[in-house]
C-alpha cells in the first residue's frame, strides 16, 4: 500500500507546489516519503463517517435502507475511500453524491427518522 494511505503520512503544505501526489513527511519516521515508501509500521488510515459529511442519522437511515440506489452508491464510494483515504477526487465525487441524495431526501419529504 502506499505510503499516502498510511496513518502517518502527512501531506506537503498547500502553498507549495507541484503535483497532489508529491512527496510529504512521514510523521513516524520523521523523514521524507514518496508514493512507494512504506516504513514497518506503516498502518491503513480508518476513514470515519462524520469525516467524509455524513451524520450519524444518516448513517443509521443508510444502513436500514440499503437497496435505496443513492445509498449503494454512497457505500460503493465510501468502500472506495476507505482504501484510499487521502483521494481528493474520490472524496469530491463523494461529496457531489451525498448533496444529490440529500436534494433528493429533500424533494421528496424523507425523513431519516422513519425507517421501513
Amino acid at each position: 500500500m502506499p505510503c499516502f494511505d498510511c496513518i502517518w503520512y502527512q501531506r506537503p503544505h498547500p502553498s507549495e507546489t507541484g503535483p497532489r501526489r508529491q512527496s510529504g513527511i512521514c510523521r513516524n519516521d520523521n523523514r521524507i516519503v514518496h508514493a512507494n515508501y512504506q516504513c514497518i509500521t506503516w498502518r491503513q488510515k480508518v476513514v470515519e463517517h462524520d469525516e467524509v459529511g455524513l451524520t450519524k442519522a444518516e448513517v443509521v437511515w443508510a444502513r436500514g435502507n440499503r437497496e435505496d440506489r443513492h445509498i449503494k452508491a454512497l457505500n460503493h464510494l465510501f468502500r472506495r475511500i476507505e482504501f484510499q483515504p487521502n483521494d481528493d477526487a474520490l472524496r469530491r465525487e463523494f461529496a457531489e453524491a451525498l448533496a444529490k441524495w440529500r436534494n433528493h431526501r429533500a424533494n421528496f419529504g424523507i425523513s431519516l427518522n422513519h425507517t421501513k
